[in-house]
């Protein structure tokens, strides 16, 4: 399955009121490729991957306890993803992390860029494209012509090609977005 552009909030995030997951795939065994999105704001995690292979690329995990609950026996591999104010970007399990930009000091891959708080359009609103003089992830990411798995354009279409391409949900030079209302399609509640 390809989960693609999804922008999801959770509802006042770690306050016990919103949505505990964005993709809740924990006990199953199915693969699932989710790029290009967005999860901000969930009680637990943006994504609680499952037994099967999980795949993030390109994505924007923000505020909330875990990016990714790993916590089950799948292979989990993440490129390219951003994790902004979660306590813990990853939890456990059999992961393959690499080029991961956070503002987290844990090290995953030899490729990460830890440590940096980005600077985003509109948080608010769901905006995450990152302001115009934010360049940490810019060309800090592995590119389609290295990783066949990445996507070969970012969340509004704008083409990835080469070795290297930004790290998030969309190529830095495509500002002025319309950003999505609040939804929470995908969310559970355990």
């Amino acid at each position: 399955a390809l989960i693609d552009g999804v922008k999801a909030r959770g509802l006042n995030g770690n306050t016990g009121s919103g949505l505990i997951y964005a993709i809740d795939q924990r006990g199953f065994d199915n693969s699932v490729k989710v790029s290009n999105c967005v999860f901000a704001d969930f009680e637990n995690s943006g994504w609680g991957a499952a037994r099967g292979n999980c795949d993030s690329y390109n994505n924007v995990y923000i505020n909330s306890p875990e990016g990714i609950k790993e916590d089950e026996t799948g292979v989990l591999t993440s490129r390219n993803d951003i994790f902004q104010s979660c306590t813990v970007d990853i939890s456990a399990g059999g992961s393959d992390v690499n080029y991961r930009l956070s503002d987290n000091a844990v090290v995953w891959g030899a490729n990460d860029v830890l440590s940096t708080t980005l600077t985003f359009v509109d948080a608010i609103n769901l905006d995450y494209h990152l302001a115009a003089g934010d360049t940490a992830a810019q060309g800090a990411g592995v590119g389609p012509s290295v990783d066949a798995d990445v996507p070969a354009t970012d969340a509004e279409g704008t083409a990835r090609s080469g070795a290297t391409t930004d790290i998030g949900a969309y190529i830095l030079a495509v500002t002025g977005s319309t950003a999505c209302p609040n939804f929470s399609g995908y969310g559970s509640r355990g």
